[in-house]
């Protein structure tokens, strides 16, 4: 089943062989004020993580 969704889910393709930003283009302006409006604080965090520099088991 999983390796059903991988390919019905995929959206590899979708917008196009030289597309470089792939989901990204559903972050349309009205999606971005519809998440405006559930801002409750102005309170803003990075989501960012340390790359892995070092292989995992050594």
């Amino acid at each position: 089943m999983f390796d059903r969704w991988m390919t019905e889910l995929s959206n590899w393709g979708r917008w196009g062989k030289d597309d470089q930003v792939g989901t990204v283009n559903l972050i349309t302006p009205g999606k971005r004020k519809q998440a405006m409006a559930l801002v409750k604080e102005g309170v803003s965090f990075s989501m960012a993580r340390d790359r892995e520099t070092e292989s995992r088991g050594q």
